[in-house]
């Protein structure tokens, strides 16, 4: 009996042991199961068409490596070339509902200038719609951060949201410099009949001030606003920035240039004119880096 005493209380702690580790064995088995499925589920809730309806929102997507997603762009996205491949739904002004909805599209990537009435029409026809629209040079890292995160593909974002820090940080640098030499009166043109220029609003008019410039464009609630022949023939400017493709149709630097100077011809301003690659800072998507770089190499 004593044997069987000390084997009978000996049992229980044997038997409550056993116990825990099946316990643990089939908790580490549902709770891999469980991350499976959740894992599974986040795959299967990404976007398999994805329309972009503004060209940088189609640059950042190529840019992260997920162009395959993209089944549908407007006439204005071609950049980089193989966007001139995808199927065109439209002007960014005026995009086809039709033709959108009828790529099937899970994802609709919107931009700044993208129509209200186009993105609630897509909404209501039950497809996600996602409006991208940076409002300072800051905003475009977390623009592409927002892109990664729909896309899944959120580490690709992440080296590029970093490497747009490193240029604005860089840029911003040599704006201490710019200031202290004078002559720092800029504004950019972005279209030249009429004249529309980068306003205080915009991320543009943010770019210009982080680099040291005095954006001469006037306090306005538009990003973008119209000016008169008067108002930039009687402002004083020392550096007009003119956007490669702000002339109607395909025109020569020489003649963009000559354009521009006929708003201060007489003027007792005389500004240096300068052509911005084109669509490089009038894009706010990756290829802003280059745009950044280009301006803190001005003198």
């Amino acid at each position: 009996m004593a044997i069987w005493g000390i084997r009978f209380s000996i049992f229980p702690v044997v038997f409550v042991r056993l116990l825990t580790v099946v316990f643990v064995r089939l908790l580490t088995v549902v709770l891999f199961a469980l991350s499976f499925d959740s894992l599974s589920a986040q795959q299967l809730s990404l976007p398999k068409r994805v329309v972009s309806l503004a060209p940088n929102t189609t640059e950042i997507v190529f840019a992260l490596e997920q162009a395959g997603l993209l089944v549908g762009v407007t006439n204005q996205c071609d950049h980089p070339t193989q966007a001139l491949e995808k199927q065109r739904v439209g002007d960014i002004m005026s995009p086809s509902l039709e033709k959108t909805i009828a790529l099937k599209p899970n994802l609709v990537l919107s931009g700044e200038i993208t129509p209200s009435q186009i993105q609630e029409t897509l909404k209501k026809s039950g497809i996600a719609v996602h409006r991208i629209a940076p409002a300072t040079v800051l905003e475009i890292p977390d623009a592409v951060n927002v892109v990664g995160a729909l896309l899944g593909a959120e580490k690709q974002a992440k080296e590029l949201a970093k490497n747009i820090l490193v240029s604005v940080h860089a840029y911003q640098a040599s704006a201490g410099e710019r200031i202290r030499r004078g002559k720092n009166k800029a504004i950019i043109l972005v279209q030249l009949n009429p004249p529309i220029a980068a306003g205080k609003q915009s991320w543009l008019g943010d770019i210009l001030v982080r680099g040291g410039f005095e954006n001469i464009v006037p306090a306005s609630p538009m990003a973008w606003p119209r000016l008169s022949r008067e108002f930039l023939f009687s402002h004083k400017t020392d550096l007009v920035l003119i956007d490669r493709s702000a002339a109607n149709g395909n025109v020569s630097e020489k003649e963009l240039l000559a354009q521009a100077a006929l708003f201060w011809k007489g003027s007792s301003s005389s500004p240096q004119f300068v052509v911005m690659p084109r669509d490089v800072l009038v894009r706010p998507g990756p290829r802003i880096i280059q745009g950044l770089q280009f301006l803190q190499g001005l003198n």
